[in-house]
């Protein structure tokens, strides 16, 4: 039993003690004011971001995630309140206790505070093994796909033209032929790229990324894998995903994603990035604060892009 199982069992047993005596209406009261504070959160929540992005202040995946934590308590506490003073019951309804009712309530209230641990722990986690049991944790992934989607870090979408390869889903593969294998690493064109990145986070106002060795050290390796197996795909020809590759590395972060490209040049590479949506939502998301990039010149001419985004 991993440990982050062993916590929302533990949290489980904790609410259902603690609402097992209380009144009912008052845990219904607050069920239905949590409920109302989610649904307000949720609806409103891009919209304070952008808010807080015209500040400046939204640099990494924490800073939404504890403003979305902190709508929620606001909102809640303000809906109960209402609730309490506006909500008159009799006294018979009063003295009814939740019972064996607080069991199926306080699954409601463990899920909430599992998502909240989900969103905040991992910076506080030191030890690796349990930082990768709640990296794997069922409800932690759910979340962070939640996240990352909320915070426009969607999947790789885009048009591939005749000349640029790039790949349409997470699923999808390019059979690459013999001429476009053979590659070799252009460390200049690598720091070039990254440098065409940080012109385009200026002009959305977001800070430069800095280049991170680990992750120059995964576009590498990719690289040369894709090179020996002609297999250009998110996920390797073996069935690792970035994810995969990152943690052989020892590699941690918050949130990893991964733009690939084969073109005639740099620029032409850059450029169709740049005007794919998704692609460009990794380039300028202020969630990535850190970036390692790898080219590689091919056998026939063009060149192969692979950037690392993290945080």
């Amino acid at each position: 039993m991993t440990l982050p199982i062993v916590v929302l069992l533990v949290l489980y047993f904790l609410f259902a003690l603690i609402l097992f005596t209380r009144p009912l209406i008052t845990v219904l009261e607050s069920l239905i004011a949590l409920i109302l504070g989610i649904t307000v959160s949720i609806f409103y929540f891009q919209k304070i971001l952008d808010i807080v992005g015209s500040f400046g202040l939204r640099e990494n995946i924490y800073t939404p995630s504890l403003i979305f934590i902190l709508m929620i308590i606001i909102i809640w506490a303000l809906f109960f309140t209402l609730l309490i003073l506006f909500i008159n019951v009799g006294h018979i309804i009063k003295s009814y206790k939740s019972r064996y009712l607080s069991f199926i309530i306080s699954g409601f209230f463990t899920i909430t505070c599992g998502i909240i641990i989900c969103l905040t722990v991992n910076p506080f986690i030191q030890n690796d093994k349990v930082l990768n049991d709640v990296e794997n944790c069922l409800l932690c992934k759910l979340v962070r796909d939640s996240t990352a989607k909320i915070s426009s870090l969607s999947g790789n979408l885009s048009k591939v033209s005749p000349d640029i390869y790039m790949l349409a889903n997470e699923q999808k593969v390019i059979r690459l032929t013999d001429d476009f294998t053979n590659t070799a690493f252009d460390l200049d064109k690598s720091n070039q790229a990254l440098e065409l990145i940080n012109v385009e986070r200026g002009k959305q106002s977001q800070s430069a990324l800095e280049y991170d060795s680990k992750l120059r050290d995964l576009a590498y390796n990719y690289g040369q894998e894709i090179s020996k197996t002609k297999y250009f795909s998110h996920t390797s020809a073996d069935g690792k995903t970035g994810k995969d590759r990152a943690q052989e590395l020892n590699f941690h972060y918050d949130y990893l994603s991964e733009n690939m490209a084969i073109a005639p040049t740099l620029k032409q590479a850059h450029n169709a990035l740049v005007d794919s949506e998704s692609h460009y939502s990794n380039i300028v998301s202020p969630i990535f604060t850190k970036a390692g990039i790898a080219v590689f010149d091919l056998d026939n001419g063009y060149v192969m892009v692979i950037q690392e985004f993290a945080n």
